[in-house]
């Protein structure tokens, strides 16, 4: 009841068919989100930032009402049952979020219907508000683009949209193995890391290392690798970078700089030389910033999610496997690191080539054209 009341005193007077019809669509529900989509505000015209459970900025006016979906509430009972015959304990087990989703392509097809956008932008293909806007969105034949956002790993669905703008080879390598792929797809690089390639780390000593951790991370091993590194190196500036999703709580370390979901991540890593992380798509953004990146697991994992978009099996990064092993690596590389970007090309298709840093204008190139032709098939 309380978030209803201040949806409709905050939000909904600026949802008006002046503001929102016939304009594009830049949908997120994630600061990844917005870090990744926000460029496009300066590539095209007419575009708007259409939110639902990000952290609000004070120029964001419009939040997706996806609180509405407790209207349709009464038809998880049916829903339920179809996927329990279907998926059996599976459904039992995800029972939350089959409940959640309910109604949320209801909310979006209405929104959708109502004031009818030129086109729909999203930077995730996988979370349940992106899919109930892809569904409603392809019902009423309103374009969809998606902007990869990280990298991919074998969890992802395949891809099934008007126009898929990916940062690489890699990228479409591994959707191709995921199923059969709908729509355009363009290679365009990492937008989001246009304005930082002047920030490339061309130092040849390690005086900063950032370790960078997962949501699945147990504190006492975080701490455990923090005190090792001090001890063996205590000259060394460590900077710790929780992810954004983490819910445990991690208290000060003495000499210890510790990093916010609020720092843009490119920010963080231009202040370091060495990162250390497990399976995060960090690593990528680390390189191609000329950073040395090492991969170590804090924490015991499922295999399966073991180097999940194959950095290491790919060559791009060593694995410390344990902490002798990554003090050591710190020993030999502290005083002649070596220079790393020129490897990342699989991963980012433009690195050495005459539109590294136009990827933003690379994206918004291939979206106009997709609208004109969008636009031509319709008259």
């Amino acid at each position: 009841v309380k978030r209803y009341f201040e949806y409709k005193k905050k939000f909904q007077p600026h949802f008006t068919k002046e503001s929102l019809e016939g304009k594009i669509w830049l949908f997120i529900n994630s600061l990844n989100n917005r870090n990744s989509l926000t460029f496009l505000q300066n590539e095209l015209e007419d575009t708007v930032l259409i939110g639902n459970g990000v952290p609000i900025e004070s120029t964001d006016k419009y939040q997706l009402p996806f609180h509405k979906t407790v209207l349709h509430a009464w038809k998880f009972p049916k829903i339920w049952l179809y996927f329990r015959k279907k998926y059996g304990k599976q459904a039992v087990r995800y029972g939350d979020l089959i409940f959640k989703t309910v109604g949320m392509y209801e909310v979006a097809f209405a929104n959708l219907s109502k004031y009818r956008p030129k086109c729909v932008v999203l930077s995730n293909d996988h979370s349940e508000k992106q899919r109930a806007l892809l569904n409603a969105a392809k019902r009423l034949n309103i374009p969809v683009i998606y902007i990869q956002h990280a990298s991919i790993s074998e969890f992802m669905p395949p891809l099934d949209f008007d126009l898929s703008l990916l940062e690489s080879q890699a990228s479409l390598d591994k959707y191709e193995t995921l199923g059969k792929i709908n729509g355009k797809v363009q290679l365009i690089g990492m937008p989001k890391f246009d304005s930082y390639i002047q920030f490339r780390n061309y130092s040849t000593t390690i005086n900063h290392i950032g370790i960078c951790t997962n949501p699945f991370d147990n504190t006492d091993d975080i701490y455990q690798l923090i005190y090792a590194i001090q001890e063996q190196f205590p000259m060394i500036n460590i900077s710790l970078r929780p992810h954004p999703g983490y819910k445990n709580n991690i208290k000060p370390v003495e000499h210890v700089n510790l990093s916010t979901k609020a720092e843009h991540v490119f920010d963080f890593l231009r202040r370091q030389d060495l990162i250390i992380a497990g399976s995060s798509s960090i690593h990528l953004e680390a390189i191609l910033l000329n950073i040395t990146s090492l991969y170590f697991q804090f924490s015991s994992v499922q295999e399966n999610a073991y180097d999940p978009y194959g950095y290491i099996k790919n060559g791009l990064l060593e694995d410390a496997i344990d902490i002798p092993n990554l003090l050591n690596f710190i020993k030999k590389n502290i005083k002649n690191r070596k220079f790393v970007f020129q490897n990342v090309k699989y991963y980012n298709s433009v690195v050495g080539t005459e539109n590294e840093g136009k990827s933003g204008f690379l994206a918004g190139l291939y979206i106009k054209e997709l609208l004109e032709n969008h636009s031509r098939q319709q008259t």
